[in-house]
């Protein structure tokens, strides 16, 4: 998957999302058609993704923040109906918590108990302390 392409400012057929093998969230193709789709990882590609469609260009001109933004567009499918979408890989809060850095439940969910363990972690391996778990805080997490 070229990354790089999970921008809110590039939009794609949804037909070359599905050739680049994104899935829905019970791992079906995505319909293959020329609906434009941004792709979103707002917690990078190994967290929860979501296709934004033309519509969805009204939220950050309402309010900036990008997680705001997909927090109430995702609402608003939550309330026609939508599933719960999947968390993302749990591999921060598993590695931190092998390594004595106490993230709470492994649940996919990047609380304050899990944030205080990254920046606890950043701290023990001289990174910068920011809470956020960096790559660079994900090779030190592994070794």
């Amino acid at each position: 998957m070229p990354w790089r392409e999970a921008d809110l400012a590039i939009y794609h057929p949804r037909s070359k999302w599905a050739a680049l093998g994104v899935r829905t969230r019970d791992g079906k193709r995505v319909q293959a058609d020329s609906v434009p789709a941004a792709l979103l990882i707002p917690m990078g590609r190994n967290g929860p993704a979501f296709l934004a469609y033309e519509n969805f260009k009204i939220y950050p001109q309402w309010n900036q923040s990008l997680n705001y933004a997909i927090t109430a567009a995702y609402l608003a499918t939550r309330l026609t109906g939508a599933p719960r979408y999947r968390p993302g890989r749990v591999t921060v809060q598993r590695l931190s918590n092998r390594r004595g850095f106490d993230s709470g439940g492994i649940d996919g969910n990047h609380g304050a108990k899990c944030r205080a363990a990254v920046k606890k972690a950043q701290l023990r391996f001289g990174l910068p302390a920011e809470s956020y778990p960096s790559s660079e805080l994900m090779d030190r997490l592994r070794r």
